[in-house]
């Protein structure tokens, strides 16, 4: 009878330990499979917001002008960075306007209008792709905390999960995910490089 008890509870243990490990192994696949859906999906969201950029000084007649201060005005302005009133009144504090003079002071105020149309009609585009990544962030968090998986999340993200932050730098793991958990909101931007406002001279006197 011992014996019989004995390789019951063999028997037991070493199919408790053989569903940890597939649980485990399924665990890491998928959060691999996420954190690279993630990395994609913010590329892409990139990519996305550079095109416009790229559509809109085209379309303005200042394709050629090369300037990593407007590149990055006209991102903020796309990202929903801008309130309302500082997008449409040039004399607010911290305008659109304001900015855009800072960053290109040949600007005249028929090129500001084109401009600002442009972004109102892209504007709800992006704000479609950040909550695209909202949600794909959310999905992430939801399925690290839930039974069982929470059993074997405590280490993801991992190095999979990379994102760059505003001075260029390549960040991994946690860090990654809280810089596209902050930069996927709707006043945020996501640029690939360049997420935080510029500091432009005069902008915020």
């Amino acid at each position: 009878m011992k014996k019989i008890i004995g390789i019951v509870a063999l028997v037991a243990v070493l199919g408790a330990g053989a569903w940890l490990f597939m649980t485990y192994m399924g665990v890491q696949n998928e959060g691999l499979r996420q954190e690279k859906q993630i990395v994609e999906l913010n590329n892409s969201n990139t990519i996305e917001l550079n095109q416009y950029v790229a559509s809109l000084k085209e379309q303005v007649g200042i394709a050629n002008l090369k300037s990593n201060a407007i590149d990055k005005v006209l991102k903020d302005a796309l990202s929903a960075r801008y309130s309302p009133q500082q997008m449409q009144d040039p004399k607010s504090k911290g305008s659109f306007y304001s900015a855009m003079h800072e960053a290109y002071p040949n600007i005249d105020l028929s090129l500001y209008d084109k401009i600002v149309e442009f972004v109102k009609q892209k504007r709800a585009d992006y704000s479609i792709l950040q909550k695209g990544m909202q949600k794909q962030l959310a999905d992430f968090d939801i399925w690290r905390g839930s039974f069982p998986n929470s059993l074997f999340t405590g280490r993801l993200p991992d190095h999979w999960l990379t994102a760059q932050d505003n001075d260029g730098n390549m960040l991994s793991g946690q860090k990654a995910l809280d810089y596209l958990n902050t930069i996927s909101q709707p006043n945020g931007s996501n640029n690939g490089g360049g997420q935080d406002a510029v500091k432009l001279p005069g902008l915020n006197d």
